[in-house]
């Protein structure tokens, strides 16, 4: 056990190793930190630019619009047979989140 009344027997400041990075911290329900590719991936990803990106101002323009449906029937049947059941409950018309990812374009 080091003696508390001898000089401590540091290095100087700029003869210490440096360290690296911080490593990202994971916050609970926020996902992955990072999607880093593992050295066994096959498959590569890098980052470019598609042109998908709006303007901001662009954006703002897009105004929800809420109408009155008046549907014969909650009632939603299906004749598919990929489906398992053949009745189902459908309150909506559609929704907001597929006209948000998909842009309208003239």
């Amino acid at each position: 056990m080091p003696d508390r009344n001898q000089p401590s027997q540091r290095q100087p400041v700029d003869e210490q190793p440096m360290l690296g990075p911080r490593p990202l911290a994971a916050r609970k329900g926020r996902g992955a930190v990072s999607n880093l590719q593992g050295r066994y991936e096959v498959n590569g990803r890098e980052e470019f630019d598609d042109g998908w990106e709006r303007e901001e101002d662009e954006a703002a323009g897009i105004k929800t619009v809420v109408t009155d449906e008046h549907a014969k029937s909650i009632l939603s049947r299906n004749a598919s047979p990929d489906i398992p059941f053949k009745v189902s409950l459908n309150p909506y018309r559609g929704c907001e989140h597929v006209n948000n990812e998909a842009p309208m374009r003239d």
